[in-house]
Formats: structure tokens, C-alpha cells, sequence
């Protein structure tokens, strides 16, 4: 995109701007009516060069940010309207300065400027053999921080620094010239300016060793830095081989005012003892990534005036296991550290923290980093284990056990405040046991259980920890939160639920933490918000963040007020990008933004077939069972006389003998007839038969009235077409007011309709 002068003219008042990655060039007067524009950063864009006139002729910017661009050169003019310019970046430009003798015309109209990044930048040496010491000549009286990382300004006169009069920080990591042969640069250290605290000489190497300059860094190439009277910060991470694989005691003798050192992945493999014993203020040292083992060495001999208090000790090829121990306790002991970091070694137990015999030497420890181990519980060597040692630790508060191998915490420290046990995956085998644990520490505040593949918790968990700020469950597979789970948490901050199967959260769950900050859902199965959950949401003045990316989120109309929510509110990040995952199939991936009332995603028209369809499914319904209420009767008779019909046919099939002599329909209701049919019916057609043919009499028990409906049909029917057949009995369930008696054994067809026992006829013979 290429920027024009009119983009920002409704943006007078604007104080901060950003355009990163999406500028291909820039305009005359892109940014002169922005006069209160304080800070403007255009990095990682392909902008090969500063126009003239480009910002406002009183312009008030600060900070200038160019990093990562195309530029070729130091843009001479384009500067001139940046009087109070404080802040300038041109770092990894392809820079070719043209000037071999000042770079002073590039930045002669910046009066104010203190910080300067010109990393990357190479120097014209055409006119002359060696950059000039008077180069930075038009900087020395105001700059107070310098980058020239991967530049060749060393290729010079060693007096270029001499003037800075104001220097504070320098880096000068793999500068041409220097980083090959630190020895070369003795006398740059002797010119350095007494005002510098910080210098990071990064990357040192003895990949070219020149015998004349002595390449390895030693005791008498660094003796100039020993002479900087203000220099409290050093930074030499990355020193390949520069002390020969080893730190001798001598090394760092002098340096009066040191506070941090960084001795990271330097490739020694030896520290002597006492090594720091001439760094009296030393605070902070780190000597991660290199294989020093299991040799234990302190840092001073008297113990009340060594003031270090952080130690990295991470990546160093420490072990502990039965037959030998990483014994911490030297080190600790001569100095009373509050922070010690071991991840990534081989320990298997916990390292000893003091002397067994009382000497309280971890007694000041604050903060243990124990990640990337393989520790299987709290044990340490010998058997002992963490909580035996808890009594001379009051002042532990942050465990970190990150990424081992833990089955058991039995054991924890009661005075911890934070606790971080993510990636151990063994935690879930004894579960019940580590939860227990957990709900001992009643003053902790920062808890993460993630990646543990828990399933659940219960939901007393967290009712003993009402100091709990921050809590991070991500990467499990919780599927449901009991409803108090948070209900003693009110002070909660920080929640993070991401990358678990949630099908959704309730307002009850989070309603009460009036001090939430962060919630984060993202990666789970939520499809929409609860309408109460959003109301808290939404009222909520301390929430910041609510992450809901890759969540299949419905886009229906019925999910309206979650949809409504993520576009009105700005405390969803990358709200823009959120997706829907339906109505239908073939909606999936459309953008909640793109969501609108009269497209698909609110359809009533497919509401309405559904809703008339199960309204014409009611009705006929209706017209079917109505009809069958009415005539249930006859519906069952006619029902009755179908079942004899096929109970007869299957017996003429399988040659059964059992048949029926007579059936015979009265009203049950009336006790005449039920008399009738008992006492005298029912005699009469038994004297009548023979005594070998044991016939007996079956009763129909229906009313009189479908009797007279169905009269003329069924007793035609039986008479005249069906009489070599032989029907089963059958009854009207309900109304069982006469005894039933079942015939079979005999040898012929009585076929009886009345309406009363008076008009009987006789029974013909067949």
C-alpha cells in the first residue's frame, strides 16, 4: 500500500501511529498534518526512502522507529523537521553509509536525540583505509545509548568512542573487526567514556586466532574494562571459547562496581572456587549452557557482604541421583541467593538446599525453577525429602516443576504463594492424592495445572485458597466446571481454560470476580454465550481480554446476542477472525463479522416449515384418533374376529385338533342376560351335545349396542359362508362381569346373535 498526503487528514490530534508490514512507499507530506505526533513506527515494510517535507514543519515526534525497512542510506534532509526527535531506530537496513568521513550531515539537525540503533550498518571506506575517530563526532554530547551490532565502525581509529561524554549503554555484538579478535580491540575499552554502565560484547569468538593480539579473552585484554569506574552491567553471552574452558579466580578481580554478569553459553566447563570473589557487588549471574556437572564451587568467603541474589544455573549438566548429588548448598551457602535457576539438567531428586548439619544456608531462598528435569516426587538425595526442609525454608514462595515427570507432591512447602506444575502428565494417576495436596496451600497465589490431562476437578479444589490470583488449567481435557468452583476466589485476575473440550460456561461460574482481567477459552467446543454471562461480560470494568479463538461459535439468530457481543465489544482480540461454525455444513467458516440478520444465518423460513409440518403431523393425528375413539369398540371387534379367523387357519395348517363350538355375543352389563347365558344357555347346548365330545360353551362379553350394530353383517356371514369353520373366543377387556369358558374338543358350529334372551331362536343343527 502506498501512502498519501490526504490519508490522515481527520486525524489532526493523533499522538500515536503504528504501520507495520502493509507500506510500500512514502509521499511528500504524508505525515504534515499530524502535528501532535509523538511516536511513529513503520518496521518491516519495504520503504527504500525518506522524502523530503515528510512530517510537520513544527513537528513535536519523539520517537522514529525504521527497522527492517529497504533503506540504502541515512536520509540526510528528511530529518531536518525533527527537532525534538529523542528516539531514533534504523536497525537491519541495508545501509551503505556514503560518508567515510562524518556520519555528523545525517543527524546534525536531531539536537536532542539520546538513543540511537544503527545495527547493521555498513561504512564507505573508499576515500580512506579506516573509519575516522571523529565519525560520530555530531552524536558524542547527548547520545546515552548506542547499538552498532554486526557494523564495522571498529575498522578504524580505537579513539572513536572518546568523546561520548554522556554514554550509558553500548552494544557492540558481532562487530566487524572485533568480534573475531577481542585482543585487537584492547585499546577501545581504554577509550571507552568513564559515564558507561552497560556493554554487550555478544558473540565473542576464537574462531580466527591470532597469535600476536591473543584472540582468547584473558586477564590482560579485559583490564581496560576493569578501569570503567561506572560499569554495573556485562553481557558477553555467546563467548565461544573466549576463556579457554575454563574461569579462572583471577579472571574478574577489579571489577568494583559490577552487578549483572552474563556468562551464558560461553563453553567452559570449569568454574574454580572463589571465582567471583572480586566482584563485591556482584547481584545477578548467569552462566546457563555451560557443562560445568557436578562441581560444586561458591561464590565468596565471607558470607555477609556477598550480595548475589539470583544465580542461573540452568542447562549446566547438573545430576543428582543415589550415587552422587549436585551439592547446591556450597554454592548457596556462601551467599545468601534468593533465586536459583536449574532447569533443564538431569536431576532425578531434589537437590540439597543446605548442610544436613543445620546450617541454614537455603534459608533465603525465595524462588526454585526446577523445570525440564526428571523428577518423579519432592525426594532428595539419600531419601530426604522437600517438606523435611520446609522449616528452615520460611521464605519459599514461587516452586516452579515445569515439565517433569512428577507422580507424587506430597510434600509442598506451606508458605508457597506460587506453584507451577504444567506438563506433568503422570499428575492424573493419583490424582485424588496430588488434589489433596494442592488444597493445603492456603496461601498460594498463582497455580498452573496445565497440560496434565486432568478430566476433572472437584469442586472444593480452590475453596481453601482464597488468596488465588491467577489460575491456568489449559491443555487438559475438562469437559465440565462445577458450579462453585471459583466461589471462594474472589480475588481472582487471570483464568485460563484454553485448549480443553468446554461446551460452555455460565455466568454463575465467574459472575462474582468483580477483579478479573483475563479470560481465556480459546480451542474448546463453546458454541454460544450464556445471555447472563454476557451481561457480566460486558459490565465488567476490569476485563480486558476474552479470548474465544477456535471455538465453534453458531451463527443462528437464536446465538444472536453472542454474535451481537464480539462485534460491539473491544475486548475480544482478533475479534474480526472469529468463525462460524453453522447453521449448516456448508456455512462453517463464514465470519461472525459478516453475520446479518437478513442472510441465511437468520432464515425464519425453514423455522416455519418445521413448525407447520409438526402442526399437520398434530392434526392428522387428530382426524386418525378421533375417529378410532369414537368406534373403538367396533374396532376392536372386528379385531377379535380377525385373530380367530387366523388362529383357525393355523390350526387347519399345522392339523391341530382344538376347536371351537359356538360363539356367543350378550350384553355383560345385564344381569338378566348374564343369567340367561350362565344358567340356562349354557346348560342347554351342553345337555344337548354329547358327552364323549365334552363341549362347552365360549362367551363373548360385548355390549348389547355394538351387538346391534353389527347384527345383520356378522351373523349373515357366519351362517351362510363361514359355518365349516371354527373361531376362537373372544372378549371385550374390562368388562369381565360373566366367567369365561373355553371349548375345545368339539365337532361343530353354534352361531348365536340376539338382542336379548327372550327372542332366542333355536339352534340348527349342522
Amino acid at each position: 500500500m502506498k501512502l498519501t498526503a490526504s490519508m490522515f487528514q481527520r486525524y489532526a490530534n493523533l499522538e500515536y501511529l503504528t504501520l507495520a508490514g502493509n507500506i510500500t512507499s512514502l509521499s511528500t507530506n504524508n505525515f504534515a498534518e499530524l502535528k501532535y505526533l509523538k511516536r511513529l513506527t513503520l518496521t518491516n515494510t519495504a520503504i527504500a526512502k525518506l522524502p523530503l517535507d515528510l512530517f510537520h514543519r513544527n513537528s513535536t515526534l519523539s520517537s522514529l522507529e525504521l527497522n527492517n525497512n529497504q533503506l540504502t542510506r541515512i536520509p540526510l534532509e528528511s530529518f531536518r523537521q525533527l527537532n525534538h526527535l529523542e528516539h531514533l531506530s534504523l536497525a537491519y537496513n541495508p545501509i551503505w553509509h556514503p560518508n567515510c568521513l562524518t556520519i555528523g550531515d545525517s543527524f546534525k539537525y536531531l539536537k536532542n536525540l539520546n538513543y540511537l540503533n544503527l545495527a547493521n550498518m555498513t561504512v564507505n571506506r573508499s576515500c580512506d583505509k579506516d573509519v575516522p575517530y571523529n565519525f560520530f563526532e555530531a552524536l558524542q554530547e547527548n547520545v546515552v545509548t548506542l547499538n552498532l551490532t554486526k557494523t564495522n565502525v571498529f575498522n578504524g581509529d580505537q579513539r572513536i568512542f572518546r568523546n561520548f561524554s554522556k554514554l550509558v549503554s553500548l552494544d557492540i555484538t558481532l562487530a566487524e573487526g572485533f568480534e573475531k579478535c577481542p585482543g585487537a580491540a584492547e585499546g577501545l575499552f581504554w577509550n571507552l567514556t568513564h559515564s558507561l554502565e552497560k556493554l554487550v560484547l555478544r558473540h565473542l569468538s576464537a574462531s580466527v586466532i591470532d597469535p600476536n593480539w591473543g584472540c582468547v579473552l584473558t586477564v590482560s585484554n579485559i583490564k581496560g574494562l576493569k578501569a570503567l569506574p561506572n560499569l554495573v552491567e556485562l553481557d558477553m553471552k555467546y563467548g565461544d571459547l573466549m576463556f579457554g574452558f575454563e574461569l579462572t579466580a583471577d579472571i574478574f578481580d577489579g571489577f568494583d562496581a559490577l552487578e549483572s554478569l552474563n556468562l551464558e553459553w560461553c563453553r567452559f566447563s570449569n568454574i574454580e572456587d572463589r571465582v567471583f570473589k572480586g566482584v563485591p557487588k556482584l547481584e545477578w549471574l548467569s552462566v546457563r549452557g555451560n557443562p560445568i556437572g557436578n562441581r560444586p564451587f561458591t561464590i565468596s568467603a565471607d558470607r555477609q557482604r556477598c550480595r548475589l541474589r539470583y544465580l542461573n544455573l540452568a542447562q549446566s549438566s547438573l545430576f543428582a541421583d543415589h550415587d552422587q548429588d549436585f551439592k547446591l548448598f556450597h554454592t548457596l551457602n556462601s551467599c545468601k541467593v534468593k533465586v536459583v535457576d536449574l532447569t533443564g539438567n538431569r536431576l532425578r531428586h531434589m537437590p540439597i538446599l543446605f548442610q544436613p548439619e543445620g546450617r541454614t544456608g537455603g534459608s533465603f531462598l525465595n524462588s526454585i525453577i526446577l523445570d525440564s528435569n526428571y523428577l518423579e516426587n519432592l525426594q532428595m538425595h539419600f531419601g530426604w525429602d522437600l517438606s523435611g526442609f520446609c522449616v528452615y525454608m520460611d521464605h519459599l514462595r514461587h516452586l516452579s516443576l515445569r515439565m517433569n515427570h512428577l507422580v507424587d507432591i506430597r510434600g509442598l512447602c506451606l508458605t508457597l504463594t506460587h506453584l507451577y506444575l504444567s506438563g506433568n502428565k503422570g499428575l492424573e494417576d493419583h490424582w485424588d492424592i496430588n488434589e489433596l495436596e494442592l488444597s493445603k496451600l492456603v496461601r498460594l497465589q498463582v497455580l498452573d495445572l496445565s497440560e496434565n490431562d486432568i478430566d476433572e476437578f472437584s469442586a472444593a479444589l480452590f475453596s481453601t485458597m482464597p488468596h488465588l490470583r491467577e489460575v491456568y488449567l489449559a491443555k487438559n481435557n475438562i469437559t465440565e466446571i462445577p458450579e462453585n468452583f471459583f466461589a471462594a476466589n474472589i480475588e481472582l485476575e487471570v483464568i485460563d481454560l484454553s485448549f480443553n473440550r468446554l461446551r460452555q460456561l455460565k455466568a454463575v461460574h465467574i459472575s462474582h470476580l468483580n477483579k478479573l482481567k483475563t479470560l481465556d477459552l480459546q480451542n474448546n467446543q463453546i458454541v454460544y454465550l450464556d445471555l447472563r454471562l454476557i451481561e457480566y461480560l460486558e459490565r465488567s470494568e476490569h476485563l480486558q481480554y476474552i479470548k474465544l479463538k477456535d471455538n465453534p461459535l453458531s451463527c443462528r439468530c437464536e446465538e444472536q446476542p453472542t454474535q451481537d457481543f464480539v462485534r460491539k465489544t473491544n475486548k475480544v482480540p482478533n475479534a474480526q477472525n472469529l468463525t462460524c461454525s453453522g447453521p449448516k455444513k456448508e456455512h462453517g467458516g463464514e465470519k461472525v463479522f459478516q453475520y446479518r440478520r437478513d442472510t441465511f444465518y437468520c432464515d425464519h423460513r425453514e423455522n416455519l416449515i418445521i413448525a407447520f409440518s409438526v402442526f399437520g403431523g398434530f392434526i392428522a393425528t387428530l382426524l386418525v384418533a378421533l375417529p378410532c375413539y369414537k368406534y373403538r369398540w367396533y374396532l376392536t371387534h372386528a379385531r377379535t374376529v380377525f385373530t380367530a379367523l387366523v388362529s383357525r387357519i393355523r390350526e387347519i395348517r399345522f392339523h391341530y385338533k382344538c376347536e371351537y363350538d359356538a360363539i356367543v355375543i350378550y350384553n355383560s352389563e345385564s344381569e338378566v342376560d348374564c343369567d340367561f347365558v350362565a344358567n340356562q344357555l349354557s346348560k342347554s347346548v351342553e345337555e344337548e351335545s354329547g358327552a364323549e365330545n365334552n363341549e362347552k360353551v365360549c362367551y363373548s362379553m360385548l355390549s348389547l349396542q355394538i351387538l346391534s350394530l353389527f347384527y345383520s353383517n356378522i351373523a349373515t356371514v357366519f351362517y351362510h359362508n363361514l359355518q365349516s369353520l371354527l373361531f376362537a373366543c373372544v372378549r371385550n377387556y374390562g368388562q369381565s362381569s360373566c366367567v369365561i369358558h373355553h371349548c375345545r374338543n368339539c365337532h361343530r358350529t353354534l352361531v348365536h346373535a340376539h338382542h336379548s334372551p327372550n327372542t332366542l331362536p333355536t339352534f340348527p343343527k349342522i
